[in-house]
């Protein structure tokens, strides 16, 4: 009776193990052939748990919405399936946790990568939809549907797997074979499209480029997020895999049933996946960036341009902060026509005229020279000052005496500033070979104390050595890392068409930005370099916007010779043979009845114009550099830039002065004096 009584229990048994205990039945009934770890899986519901408290407040906090329903979707799917482990480990055989642990393991990370399609979504306008071989939104569509695809292949697999035997379950194993497949081809295709991204980023031209989100993408947070999701799909990928092989062997193969590769190939894999997209949570990168960008992102999706403040209203943002956020980056929104817009501290950012366009602010850093008093720490207050107006870019010099080392003892990149600098060319007391210019490059890096600037300038023209091997020593330096883009400064119109021919035919590295003289009173440009620039899609950095202080004076104190123009400095006699004549000092006379009668400084008349009525486009990456040794100059030029376009009246005028000087005016100061000349 008892064998009799045995034979029966056993039978009833196996033939229904969710009835067995592991004092009832022998380890290899189970679901999986070992008992799964308590410490192990507890581990890894709490660190889920955390990650999903931590998603649920930054989510709510930022308001990251879409990325905040990925991230829940495949914590809880995580903490779901541990748990059902955790079940396991008293109990092993009931089908009910297995089918927990199995479906919500295999399909979480689809979900998680869901959140990782999402930012690089956003990535793409960061840097510039005009890059990227598709649209933004385009690789959210097609990554995530790809996701659903595999997540319904693994879970319905998953099911059938769970609750068969035999051939069905082997049919539920090939299932979740082909969704986990699926996914494997899915990360491997967005990673090789990343990769294709990341390499068409680095040959892009400044006009590609996203300058709205300039100091962003320069940002160490910024680069510590772009590790963090190359970390997460890796991991993701290689616990993808993983999954492909350990089901290819069955519930009963070795695979299936190793605890120690489980826990570090899945487990592992997801936990640091998990810890990278929460740790540097895209909330705490890009603030309240998220919403703009899936704004944005619905703008170019039917077709629309964006701007950033564009499709903000007064209920978004208050009007002074409206402002902060048109120069973020910075930069100052102008309208190419002379229709005056409403000044941006008193109004919201919505303009449905003319396109608006971005001119960028970058601070010029000549004024730092202890000639000038400056220390260190006077920099660094200089800097703090910069920051606070959204300024992030400092245009220096190997010339600009010991600008470039000041800069490296305030430690201005270190602090996220954007460092462009030039080799001296024909300002230099030695030949620009393209020796030269590869020493210069990491003499300069050296004082300012980085690895690597975003522009490297040829400050002038150097006849002195065939530009071909200044050019091979530049497009070196490039190769090496050293600098991001290429730029001219003070070449004339057919010395800038040389330089792109010789790059074209040596495959040397394109100049992407010009930094020229362009002020009211200084407008050839406009006709003689400007085209040959668009030609190339070349941007456009405009120096001495005052005409290097000739339009804040009166005639008197240029005929008087006064400050800049006095005569005994070398200096004086440049700007006198330069500005002083009849039809200069007419405009001069001109322009300062026109600021009185708009009730503003000469400086702020000069800088609003060229801000918002001159050529400068910030579609092309153009801006102006700035820079006084005075703390009270630059807040005035700040704050009169805050005041918006000039009236109507007044932009006209503007052009009428400059057709009475344009037969005496200058394209540079080298081009017209410090070729033929010596200071």
């Amino acid at each position: 009776m008892f064998n009799a009584t045995t034979g029966t229990f056993n039978a009833t048994l196996f033939n229904n193990t969710d009835l067995c205990t592991l004092d009832t039945c022998p380890l290899d009934w189970a679901q999986v052939n070992y008992i799964p770890s308590l410490g192990g899986n507890l581990l890894y519901v709490g660190i889920f748990g955390l990650a999903l408290l931590s998603q649920i407040g930054l989510g709510i906090y930022y308001k990251t919405w879409t990325y905040l329903i990925a991230m829940v979707g495949g914590l809880v799917g995580e903490i779901i399936g541990y748990i059902g482990r955790v079940q396991m480990h008293y109990n092993p055989f009931p089908q009910t946790q297995f089918l927990e642990y199995l479906v919500c393991l295999t399909i979480a990370p689809a979900f998680l990568s869901a959140a990782v399609y999402l930012c690089f979504s956003r990535i793409v306008i960061v840097y510039g939809s005009r890059i990227s071989r598709f649209r933004p939104k385009t690789y959210t569509y097609l990554f995530i549907a790809g996701d659903f695809i595999a997540l319904l292949l693994q879970a319905a697999g998953g099911g059938i797997a769970a609750s068969a035997t035999g051939t069905t379950q082997q049919t539920g194993i090939n299932i979740m074979i082909a969704g986990v497949s699926w996914q494997v081809f899915s990360l491997a295709v967005f990673a090789a499209l990343c990769t294709d991204f990341a390499l068409r980023v680095r040959r892009a031209r400044t006009l590609d480029l996203n300058s709205q989100y300039d100091a962003l993408r320069s940002s160490r947070q910024f680069q510590f997020f772009l590790c963090s999701l190359g970390i997460a799909t890796l991991t993701i990928f290689v616990r993808s895999v993983f999954r492909c092989a350990e089901l290819s062997g069955g519930f009963n193969g070795s695979l299936a049933n190793n605890e120690i590769t489980f826990m570090v190939l899945e487990g592992a894999m997801i936990s640091i996946a998990v810890i990278a997209l929460t740790s540097f949570h895209p909330g705490l990168i890009w603030k309240g960036e998220w919403r703009e960008l899936s704004r944005s992102m619905r703008a170019r999706q039917d077709g629309k341009d964006y701007h950033a403040g564009a499709l903000l209203s007064t209920s978004d943002i208050d009007r002074e902060s409206a402002y902060q956020m048109s120069i973020a980056a910075p930069f100052i929104q102008t309208n190419k026509q002379h229709k005056p817009k409403t000044p941006f501290n008193h109004c919201h950012l919505s303009y449905n005229g003319p396109t608006t366009n971005n001119v960028k602010i970058i601070f010029g850093g000549a004024a730092f020279n202890t000639n000038y008093g400056s220390t260190a720490d006077k920099v660094s207050e200089v800097l703090a000052w910069l920051e606070k107006e959204g300024i992030k870019t400092i245009d220096t010099s190997e010339v600009y005496g010991d600008s470039e080392e000041l800069l490296g003892a305030a430690n201005a990149a270190g602090k996220g500033f954007i460092i462009d600098t030039k080799i001296g060319g024909g300002l230099a007391g030695v030949k620009s070979s393209g020796e030269r210019v590869v020493k210069a490059a990491a003499e300069s890096l050296r004082k300012l104390n980085t690895d690597s600037v975003d522009v490297y300038f040829i400050h002038t023209p150097d006849k002195r050595v065939p530009l071909k091997d200044t050019l091979h020593g530049i497009n070196q330096i490039y190769k090496e890392g050293k600098f991001k883009r290429f730029g001219l400064s003070n070449f004339a119109p057919a010395e800038v068409e040389e330089v792109c021919q010789i790059a074209l035919e040596n495959d040397f590295v394109l100049p992407s930005v010009y930094e020229g003289n362009y002020n009211a009173v200084g407008r050839r440009i406009e006709t003689e370099l400007f085209p040959i620039l668009r030609k190339y899609k070349i941007a456009f950095y405009a120096y001495s916007p005052i005409a290097g202080g000739f339009l804040t004076k009166s005639p008197e104190d240029v005929m008087n010779e006064k400050g800049r123009f006095d005569t005994k400095l070398m200096f004086g006699k440049m700007m006198n043979t330069l500005y002083n004549k009849p039809s200069m000092l007419e405009f001069l006379t001109e322009f300062g009845k026109l600021a009185t009668q708009e009730g503003i400084s000469q400086a702020e008349l000069a800088y609003r114009w060229i801000v918002y009525h001159s050529h400068l486009d910030g579609e092309f990456g153009d801006g102006i550099i700035i820079g006084s040794r005075f703390g009270d100059h630059l807040t005035a030029t700040i704050e009169g830039l805050k005041k918006g376009p000039l009236s109507e009246e007044a932009a006209k005028r503007m052009d009428e002065l400059w057709k009475a000087v344009e037969k005496d005016s200058i394209l540079d100061n080298w081009n017209d004096y410090l070729s033929k000349n010596s200071l």
